[in-house]
């Protein structure tokens, strides 16, 4: 596949989970069914062409962020930012395995320094303690 192209559609799964994790059209704010449509998509972008760092860090990315999901609407429905989420809601076993591919991948490319900042805030216990 072109690099352009790979890059179009790496950009179609980053969208779709975007919009899944803040949705634009949808009453409540979180579309769980499209997050994990972006997650398994960057899978079988990552299983089909693994020569390609950009593909294992957009699956990184979007697990590690997916991965706080749980912790971010409260009883009402609101957005709880991420330094006042409770962590023992975090998705544990999606964190080691995003936090994994991030320790595999080079320090380029856009969704390779996204990862490895989502990283950061997943290693961390306390947002005191982020890195």
């Amino acid at each position: 596949m072109p690099p352009e192209r790979l890059a179009s559609v790496q950009s179609v799964i980053y969208l779709i989970f975007t919009e899944g994790y803040s949705s634009s059209t949808h009453p409540g704010l979180i579309r769980g069914d499209l997050c994990a449509e972006a997650i398994r998509l960057a899978r079988i972008l990552s299983r089909l062409m693994p020569q390609d760092s950009g593909n294992c860090a957009l699956l990184a990315l979007l697990l590690l962020q997916d991965s706080r999901r749980a912790a971010r609407l409260g009883p009402d429905g609101e957005l709880i930012t991420l330094d006042h989420q409770d962590r023992m809601l975090w998705n544990h076993a999606q964190m080691a395995e995003g936090v994994a591919l991030v320790a595999r991948l080079p320090a380029t490319g856009r969704y390779e320094i996204e990862a490895r900042i989502a990283a950061q805030y997943a290693r961390a216990l306390t947002p005191e303690a982020t890195d």
